[in-house]
């Protein structure tokens, strides 16, 4: 198999050929070009490659794509994950999908419920989640849904519950007796 990064064409020319000094020079004259051209286009894979991308490239990159919960001084990591999520959570803006992801995201688990399922007015949602959730934690979530939710929708309620795992004992005792009344 032929590596497109280091071939020279004299590598899939019939053998005639790539005996002939000026094909091997136009081969070789060809192969630093695309070298180069290749080493260019590492550059702007800026969707595709975002793993091989610097530091200061995926800064621009959150700055351009808008990402509210991204910070500059995050480690390498996460920010090439974030970055990651905001492209895929882009392409999905609009649906409740996008908002459930958002939901997950930042409080970490959480559930959309939807108007149809609460019976609430039509293009209305709430969210349910058992995370600890402060204002601060609310003001930016209710600032990354308002990007990703559909224009028509509207949030009306984020509620907070807790889940408690444990037993419930219910007892039910039945009394049958005879009422007798005396003297009166």
């Amino acid at each position: 198999m032929i590596d497109i990064f280091n071939c020279h064409i004299t590598d899939i020319l019939p053998r005639v050929l790539t005996k002939d000094y000026e094909v091997i020079a136009l081969s070789d004259t060809l192969s630093v070009v695309l070298k180069r051209y290749f080493e260019i286009m590492k550059h702007c894979m800026i969707i595709a490659d975002i793993d091989s991308l610097n530091e200061n490239i995926l800064d621009e990159r959150a700055v351009e794509l808008n990402i509210p919960y991204y910070d500059s001084n995050m480690n390498l990591t996460t920010k090439k994950t974030l970055v990651k999520q905001a492209i895929s959570l882009y392409k999905k803006a609009g649906t409740i999908s996008a908002v459930a992801d958002v939901v997950n995201y930042a409080l970490g688990s959480g559930e959309v419920i939807e108007w149809f399922k609460f019976k609430g007015t039509p293009g209305t949602f709430k969210i349910s989640t058992t995370a600890d959730i402060d204002i601060k934690s609310i003001n930016i979530l209710q600032n990354i849904i308002s990007r990703v939710k559909n224009v028509s929708s509207t949030l009306i309620l984020i509620e907070r519950g807790n889940k408690i795992n444990g037993n419930i004992f219910v007892g039910l005792g039945v009394v049958i007796a005879n009422k007798t009344v005396i003297g009166g």
